[in-house]
């Protein structure tokens, strides 16, 4: 086990809507510099969902038919940067 050290989210650079969710569509909006990977880490620290980022503005579907539950959506670029923020699912 390691540990990262992590920035604090920034609304402006990193944006998941809606946000408490119903566990339909969840979308995103950042700015990435260059590639990397998007993961969604349930409430016991396990990877539910990961998907590749492309580089640049990136304004779309991130996740779909979630439980409910507490989540954490970290984004990790190939250049180091890296943002988490809880993401709340209700039904």
């Amino acid at each position: 086990v390691s540990l990262t050290k992590c920035l604090p989210p920034l609304e402006d650079d990193f944006v998941i809507y809606p946000n408490p969710s119903n566990g339909g569509v969840i979308y995103t909006e950042f700015d990435a510099d260059t590639t990397g990977v998007i993961e969604l880490y349930n409430s016991l620290g396990q990877i539910v969902r990961s998907r590749d980022i492309p580089q640049g503005n990136f304004k779309g579907e991130l996740f779909q038919r979630l439980a409910t539950g507490v989540y954490i959506v970290t984004i990790q670029t190939d250049s180091g940067y890296r943002r988490e923020q809880k993401l709340v699912v209700t039904k």
